[in-house]
């Protein structure tokens, strides 16, 4: 036996026991569920560790002595909190920073996207495409405006 074939048997062994689910819950699936996540963190782990942690945590705060990225790695180590009960508090910190950054997008996106749409709909109509850009965008806001949905 090829290790191809054990690993294609097992694989297909394993989707059979997660489908078993589909029947009812039982132990054959937990037992592939827990083995599932347990493989997955496995190898989730030492992979995040080395191609995240030490080439954008470790190496430049410690061997580059680039001590401004403390802040960010701090920020993303309050994640972590937020599977404590008592410290859960804390993961909010990061959460609201990020959204502050999101919101700081929104006018650059507006400016972007709708405004230079709408300053192209109020072109003068000076020829064929002025006509055709005029009707479509009445047309457009009239279906929007008298549809029922």
């Amino acid at each position: 036996m090829t290790f191809e074939m054990i690993s294609n048997t097992v694989a297909a062994l394993f989707t059979l026991a997660i489908f078993s689910f589909l029947y009812k819950e039982n132990p054959v699936y937990r037992f592939a569920e827990h083995l599932l996540v347990g493989v997955s963190m496995g190898y989730a782990l030492p992979l995040v560790y080395k191609n995240a942690f030490i080439p954008f945590v470790y190496r430049p705060i410690f061997l580059e002595h680039k001590f401004i990225l403390i802040i960010p790695a701090l920020m993303g180590i309050l994640y972590i909190f937020r599977f404590s009960k008592n410290l859960s508090w804390l993961s909010r910190y990061p959460i609201a920073f990020g959204m502050g950054i999101v919101g700081m997008g929104v006018p650059m996106s507006m400016n972007s996207s709708v405004l230079v749409q709408m300053r192209t709909a109020m072109l003068p109509i000076d020829s064929l495409n002025g006509v055709i850009v005029f009707i479509g965008t009445v047309t457009i806001l009239m279906y929007f405006f008298f549809s029922k949905a």
